[in-house]
């Protein structure tokens, strides 16, 4: 890695993983029995991916082998103010398919959470897919804005119909359903309005009055707002 002109002082790091591998590793280290699935090349950085996991007690149900893309990468460029910029090669990862997603993996499961980042058509769509008819309880993060610009009718069919649970930040949720100026809100939880939810929401409106909510009743969702 060399700086370019204008580029100084810099420092250089490297780790495995992104956000959902560190949130795994974080449940692992509060005792929880979890695993993991994701794609892989039989390379120097797939070898220390899987070797991080299970180092962490990280259950890893892929069995890599040599794929015609190698391990991906994601360069992560910060400033000394915080301001980040990520440039993401999503390699073997962005190929995951039914095959590589293990059947006995989702029947041990009590909950999955999927990588919106990966949502695509073609093969992704169908490995989502087999987790999501599989019967246990799903949940998807919405990972970045542009993911939710290119997939919004997938994504907002996900969530209305199929998802139990969705993880999104204020810019990801205002564009799945093209809301103009929630500029008050700091986070926003979308739920699907079943019986057992809607009777949550209300306990919880009862014990939090200042919360501000609105209903959404084209795409029967609840959006709360947490200072």
């Amino acid at each position: 890695f060399q700086a370019e002109d204008g580029i100084r002082d810099f420092c250089l790091s490297r780790g495995l993983g992104d956000v959902y591998k560190r949130q795994i590793v974080g449940m692992s280290q509060l005792g929880n029995k979890v695993g993991f699935i994701g794609k892989v090349s039989d390379d120097e950085l797939g070898s220390k991916y899987e070797e991080g996991l299970k180092k962490e007690n990280v259950e890893y149900f892929y069995s890599k082998k040599k794929e015609e893309l190698p391990t991906g990468t994601c360069l992560i460029l910060v400033t000394p103010d915080s301001e980040r910029t990520m440039c993401t090669f999503l390699g073997t990862a962005g190929k995951i398919n039914e095959n590589d997603v293990s059947s006995d993996a989702i029947k041990q499961s009590e909950i999955i959470l999927l990588e919106g980042y990966l949502w695509d058509e073609g093969e992704p769509y169908k490995a989502f897919d087999k987790v999501i008819l599989s019967g246990i309880k799903v949940a998807l993060s919405l990972s970045v804005q542009f993911c939710v610009d290119r997939h919004k009718p997938h994504f907002l069919d996900l969530v209305k119909n199929k998802l139990d649970i969705t993880f999104a930040n204020e810019q990801e949720m205002m564009s799945l359903i093209d809301a103009k100026d929630f500029l008050t809100a700091h986070l926003m939880f979308l739920l699907k309005l079943d019986d057992n939810g809607l009777s949550l929401i209300r306990q919880y409106l009862k014990q939090n009055q200042d919360t501000y909510y609105y209903f959404d009743p084209i795409h029967n969702c609840l959006l709360l707002f947490l200072e």
